[in-house]
């Protein structure tokens, strides 16, 4: 995200088969180019050039430990849209 002007957002809702709680991030930041993606939930690797943290493998993991997802799309110079998917219990 840019120091100043940049746009974050976040919705949640059901998805359309009532099945799962959908939480949604999206922002107008620099982007992740494509193959980056998947290294990022590595705690070995950074894409902002500073030191790595932990904080997506640890997001990650929780969400697939309850039965969710967690994915990442991004195209680079328009942002960074993140979902996670987690079922609804009845």
């Amino acid at each position: 995200m840019p120091e100043q002007g940049g746009r974050i957002g976040l919705r949640t809702r059901i998805d359309p088969d009532a099945m799962n709680l959908l939480i949604e991030v999206a922002d107008n930041g620099k982007g992740i180019q494509q193959p980056a993606i998947e290294r990022v939930f590595s705690p070995t690797v950074t894409t902002n050039g500073q030191r790595a943290g932990v904080g997506l493998t640890l997001s990650k993991a929780v969400v697939e430990q309850h039965g969710g997802q967690l994915t990442i799309d991004s195209e680079p110079g328009q942002g960074t849209y993140v979902q996670i998917s987690l079922p609804l219990r009845e």
